[in-house]
């Protein structure tokens, strides 16, 4: 709250003296995208211009998730009656997914780093029990299965060219808590291979720049943010604490963590500093945040 005085001078000087640590934490990246809730809705916002502040992709509706091809303004998304839907925000273009059976439902949409290949969840049937991970042709006129197990994958991420890193859902229903480690497939030598065993739940891997595989795990307890060299065995790091949920961890072109973090007061988007979490300011009127990413 900043206190009225009313001498100017010094009311001025008190403003700035307030304002200045939060300016600290207003630091969001080119390239971030999020969904956010404001005003009884849930928005798609973007920051494309260092210059310019968050914008609202008018175009779409509550959708569940999103995916933004950030080089040629072009999202892909579930919209809330779950059809699989593809715009350009410039042509207005919209293009809607047909499966070749009209059972089968998408999810998750994700375009890789580039934004030359968008992959996604298909569950056929409609059941997530079982579910492959496929690559969308950039007309949306044709699916491809890159992941087909006998058990269900989620959360597909390309960040470069020759692996597809995503989670698996070994343990359901006869185990006592769930189990998800993160996998990876060389889509080159198609040879598949799992990095994590946590014997937990593992979420959301993103591959950095600097090379090393961040995401979100319960194996500590709540859920944090951790990290590890994106090969089976290697160890990995844990790098947020606390009664909190950290999830959805995204990175930008200089290797900075961003994630979002829930509390009993709320969420927030976050960035961590010097191995501390700090808060990113937002504008007021987004009072939940979810699907976060950062395409560099």
């Amino acid at each position: 709250m900043i206190i009225m005085i009313k001498h100017v001078t010094t009311s001025v000087l008190m403003y700035f003296f307030l304002l200045a640590p939060l300016q600290a934490t207003e630091n969001i990246p080119n390239g971030l995208m999020f969904v956010g809730y404001s005003g009884g809705v849930w928005r798609v916002y973007v920051k494309d211009n260092i210059k310019e502040p968050l914008r609202e992709i008018v175009e779409i509706q509550s959708p569940r998730n999103v995916s933004w091809n950030r080089w040629h303004h072009t999202f892909s998304y579930v919209d809330i009656n779950a059809n699989f839907i593809q715009i350009n925000t410039l042509t207005k273009k919209r293009r809607r997914l047909k499966g070749l059976d009209p059972k089968d439902r998408f999810s998750q949409p994700k375009y890789s780093a580039n934004g030359s290949r968008l992959f996604a969840v298909k569950m056929p049937g409609g059941k997530s029990r079982h579910t492959e991970l496929v690559e969308i042709s950039n007309d949306f006129s044709s699916v491809k299965t890159v992941v087909n197990k006998r058990t269900a994958q989620f959360e597909p991420s390309l960040n470069g060219e020759d692996f597809l890193y995503y989670t698996t859902a070994l343990c359901i229903d006869d185990c006592p808590n769930m189990i998800w480690e993160l996998w990876r497939k060389n889509l080159v030598t198609l040879e598949q291979e799992q990095i994590t065993l946590l014997n937990s739940v593992s979420r959301k891997p993103v591959l950095a720049g600097n090379g090393l595989l961040y995401f979100s795990s319960n194996s500590g307890g709540n859920y944090h943010i951790w990290k590890m060299l994106p090969t089976p065995g290697a160890p990995p790091e844990q790098l947020t604490f606390g009664h909190v949920y950290d999830t959805d961890p995204a990175i930008d072109k200089d290797n900075d963590l961003y994630f979002l973090r829930r509390t009993n007061e709320g969420v927030n988007l976050m960035r961590l500093v010097a191995g501390k979490a700090v808060v990113v300011l937002l504008p007021d009127h987004v009072t939940d945040i979810r699907n976060l990413e950062i395409m560099q």
